[in-house]
């Protein structure tokens, strides 16, 4: 299910006829337009700008976490699993240009997960492979991804985690529990309005031990 980003598995000619399918070539399209539109555009996401970065900035100014003293209260009481992701970006590069790349990082990422999760719950090949590419290319996925939002973020983790579970309870790896575990986990702490996901991964794993 992993094969398509497993680097044993890379072939030139293989990827190149891939990408040369309509489908393929659509999501390499839209990822070198979010790419270039990332590198020419400041970010301008409202909560990122109002909130987020600021809070990072205090906290490196600050070489620590604390509670913020501000009249928007937006900086304390907001979730920060994706300001810890582009903490070292700040702190490194000194810029908010480069955290784009967190989105387009997790957007290259979809239609592996995708097909991954579609194959697990029973999907037939072609279907998956048709909704692979397709998934990554709706309005919501494609408008984030070379933006500093977290929605990208948080149901890229939210996927990751379905797929990991799917892939444990048919392989029984442990190291594919933990890193379900892992991605519920930073999908969480990116959003907790993504609680409620947590039930269709639970069962997953529960459903491991059942024959349901």
């Amino acid at each position: 299910m992993l094969g398509i980003c497993s680097p044993l598995s890379f072939n030139v000619s293989k990827w190149r006829r891939r990408f040369c399918q309509p489908l393929p070539f659509l999501f390499l399209f839209i990822l070198f337009l979010a790419t270039v539109g990332g590198l020419l555009y400041p970010p301008n996401n409202y909560d990122a700008l109002n909130y987020r970065l600021p809070r990072v900035a205090h906290w490196l100014m600050a070489e620590r976490w604390e509670w913020i003293h501000a009249s928007n209260q937006n900086v304390n009481t907001r979730a920060c699993g994706f300001e810890w992701l582009t903490v070292p970006l700040i702190s490194v590069l000194h810029s908010d240009r480069p955290l784009f790349l967190i989105n387009i990082i997790c957007f290259c990422l979809l239609p592996s997960h995708s097909y991954g999760f579609m194959r697990g719950i029973g999907v037939a090949p072609r279907v998956a492979r048709a909704w692979m590419w397709l998934l990554p290319a709706g309005y919501g996925f494609a408008l984030q991804a070379a933006s500093i939002g977290n929605d990208l973020t948080a149901a890229y983790f939210a996927l990751a985690s379905c797929h990991f579970a799917l892939l444990w309870k048919q392989n029984a790896v442990a190291r594919d529990l933990h890193l379900s575990l892992f991605a519920a986990g930073l999908m969480t702490a990116i959003k907790p309005t993504t609680l409620p996901i947590l039930l269709p991964i639970a069962f997953l794993y529960l459903t491991r031990y059942s024959h349901l």
